[in-house]
């Protein structure tokens, strides 16, 4: 599950980043371009969370809150707003919905992945829209580490993260002992 979750954020951040390139294009022809750009990273965000919502088991009518309190500042707010509360989102979708653990933990780790990820993409100033493209999937490469961060802490929600390697060990000290 772990691999799955690295390697599907991997390739949404890929797919996204593509998706973005036509998608601000049809959107920015009904409305001003500022407003595209915010709702075309709006959409992105919301299917990264449906993702979210299938790898942690649970309803997506927990998403229809945060998801909506983040629709307003991409309508109305300014850009910068738009993508500090994204970030903010993003936090509270994984670690405090999705994939809920001890907040000293997840905090930091949320800080240095969220705010990291968008450092990067802002460090490489994008300016184009195959620029803007190449910033989401770098963000969203970023993002996979959460899973590589958490998965040996069992923090994923899921009853069993051991390898097969360890279960396999486990069984076979059982039947030993059970046999002398």
């Amino acid at each position: 599950m772990i691999r799955l979750s690295v390697r599907t954020t991997i390739v949404f951040g890929l797919g996204a980043g593509l998706f973005f390139i036509p998608a601000r294009a049809v959107i920015s022809v009904f409305l001003y371009e500022p407003l595209a750009f915010r709702l075309t990273l709006w959409l992105c965000l919301a299917f990264y969370a449906l993702l979210m919502t299938r790898w942690s088991r649970k309803g997506t009518a927990a998403l229809i809150f945060p998801m909506l309190l983040l629709l307003i500042p991409a309508v109305w707010g300014s850009p910068v707003l738009f993508l500090l509360l994204s970030l903010a989102v993003l936090s509270w979708l994984r670690s405090g919905l999705f994939f809920p653990g001890r907040l000293a933990a997840k905090i930091p780790a949320e800080l240095c992945l969220t705010l990291g990820g968008a450092a990067l993409v802002d460090y490489f100033s994008p300016h184009t829209p195959l620029s803007w493209a190449l910033g989401i999937w770098l963000f969203f490469l970023v993002q996979g580490l959460y899973f590589l961060i958490f998965a040996e802490e069992g923090r994923l929600g899921k009853e069993d993260q051991t390898s097969a390697f360890e279960r396999a060990r486990r069984e076979s000290e059982e039947i030993l002992s059970g046999q002398q």
